[in-house]
């Protein structure tokens, strides 16, 4: 696959910067592309032309940024602000700017379903314009409107069809 040069500078910024980051463009409808480095996995959130406003989600080989695998949902990239990746999980936040909004759909990579959930989620600082999850330290990092936020995470067993 060839990746566009605007790609290739957020996959070095990424790889360059840390072993956990994400770049995310701000602004409504703006999930055009975000890098996660998790447990040496690379996910790419992003979407195309041929998915016509769809979220993409392509897992990518942390060496050579080959695309492994890809999945394309159900949700629309202007319908979500920000988007994130736990555990092969995607997970969308309804509004940047809204002082309490939601996490408001998740994706599951390996059962290849969605759903919508409501989990609350405050954009303390109305500006949130990158959101990103830290899997060694188990939260949420997020940027918004120029100070760095963290939420605390609890994960659970999900079981068969629940996320």
């Amino acid at each position: 696959m060839t990746w566009p040069l605007r790609l290739w500078h957020h996959a070095w910024t990424c790889l360059t910067l840390a072993s956990m980051a994400s770049i995310l463009t701000p602004g409504a409808g703006t999930l055009t592309s975000t890098w996660q480095w998790m447990n040496r996995v690379l996910w790419a959130i992003y979407s195309t032309s041929k998915a016509k406003g769809a979220i993409v989600i392509s897992q990518l080989d942390p060496e050579s940024l080959e695309v492994k695998k890809s999945w394309e949902t159900n949700i629309r990239k202007n319908t979500v602000a920000n988007a994130f990746m736990v555990c092969g999980r995607l997970y969308t936040v309804a509004s940047y700017t809204a002082p309490n909004t939601t996490i408001n759909f998740v994706y599951d990579t390996a059962t290849n379903a969605g759903r919508a959930v409501a989990v609350p989620f405050k954009n303390k600082y109305r500006y949130n314009s990158m959101v990103d999850y830290n899997h060694a330290q188990r939260k949420l990092y997020a940027w918004d409107n120029f100070h760095m936020v963290t939420y605390d995470v609890r994960l659970g067993r999900a079981s068969h069809g629940s996320s």
